[in-house]
């Protein structure tokens, strides 16, 4: 799904040290919080970037809508336009 898109993983220590964590078997908090280290420059580089914020926000909004009993009228109380036949 996008991987194509990313390229040769980043070859630096931090990232290093959480394939290592996964590579180990480490627990999903440690590698959760390896990722948030190694990531802390992206993220700060890109946080007042509108397009970023929009699209983190849409993902979000689509793991809500599908906790709710009609995830299309969700979509739809935010501003997402579908069809009235909306498939995949």
């Amino acid at each position: 799904m996008g991987h194509f898109r990313i390229g040769a993983l980043v070859k630096t220590r931090p990232w290093r040290a959480v394939v290592d964590l996964i590579t180990a078997g480490a627990d999903a908090a440690t590698v959760a919080e390896a990722t948030m280290r190694a990531s802390q420059k992206a993220l700060e580089y890109v946080q007042e970037d509108a397009g970023f914020r929009e699209a983190v926000h849409l993902l979000v909004q689509l793991g809500v809508a599908a906790s709710k009993d009609d995830p299309a009228a969700h979509l739809v109380g935010i501003g997402v336009d579908l069809p009235a036949q909306a498939g995949l």
